[in-house]
């Protein structure tokens, strides 16, 4: 395991420029964005206040995710996602793209205050003005 999991930080703001924390709108429709290059390859608290939300990350900006559940046990799909659930969040890795562009996919059960990513790893602060 590698050694960002177990060094995570607290979010982090100079009082000047933006903090490492990105909010996200909490409704059922479903939103995908790019997300900052500072964030990629790093971990990450995914958090939401309100209802729980399934997300993924992805290489394609059109990617969509259902917050369905497939018909079929064991089945796979193109838009389904991981659950999280209302509360504290949990930690993961961003995966990296050789290609450059990863883009954060998600959905809420329904309207919240708010989904959010923390950076919880890597250089405090996020790369002003890159996407």
């Amino acid at each position: 395991m590698s050694t960002k999991f177990f060094d995570q930080k607290g979010a982090f703001g100079d009082g000047t420029a933006v903090t490492d924390v990105i909010a996200y709108t909490a409704d059922a429709t479903p939103r995908t964005v790019q997300l900052p290059t500072a964030f990629v390859d790093q971990y990450v608290r995914i958090s939401v206040v309100g209802p729980s939300l399934q997300y993924f990350f992805s290489s394609a900006s059109g990617a969509t995710i259902v917050a369905a559940v497939p018909t079929a046990t064991g089945q796979q799909a193109a838009t389904l996602g991981e659950s999280v659930a209302a509360g504290p969040g949990i930690l993961v890795r961003i995966p990296g793209n050789a290609g450059g562009k990863v883009y954060f996919s998600w959905v809420c059960a329904g309207a919240g205050a708010g989904v959010f990513l923390t950076k919880a790893s890597g250089v405090p602060g996020r790369t002003i003005g890159d996407a």
